[in-house]
């Protein structure tokens, strides 16, 4: 199981940790460029950042991303994946990375 989603939601992009409540948006451009990246390749200044603010018991700086992140492609349908529904409160505390 990944520790983090990057998905499409609605019409914006966020970034999710299972069983976690709460959550990040995500510009278009930083969603596209954790899609883009190879699953050996080391989390971004940026995610890392992030993830230590979002959610203080978890550090990914250095770490592979294969190893924690699951990116989501958009849906060809306009669906939302499931693993967003499972997350209690998430439209009410999500933080944007801008």
């Amino acid at each position: 199981m990944h520790s983090l989603i990057a998905s499409p939601f609605l019409e914006q992009h966020v970034l999710v940790r299972p069983g976690s409540r709460g959550g990040a948006l995500l510009p278009g451009e930083r969603y596209e460029e954790l899609r883009a990246l190879d699953a050996a390749e080391p989390a971004p200044a940026w995610l890392a950042d992030a993830v230590r603010e979002q959610w203080q018991d978890m550090d990914v700086t250095g770490r592979p991303t294969g190893d924690f992140l699951l990116a989501r492609r958009p849906s060809t349908w306009g669906y939302l994946q499931g693993e967003l529904g499972d997350q209690p409160g998430l439209q009410l505390q999500v933080q944007a990375l801008f």
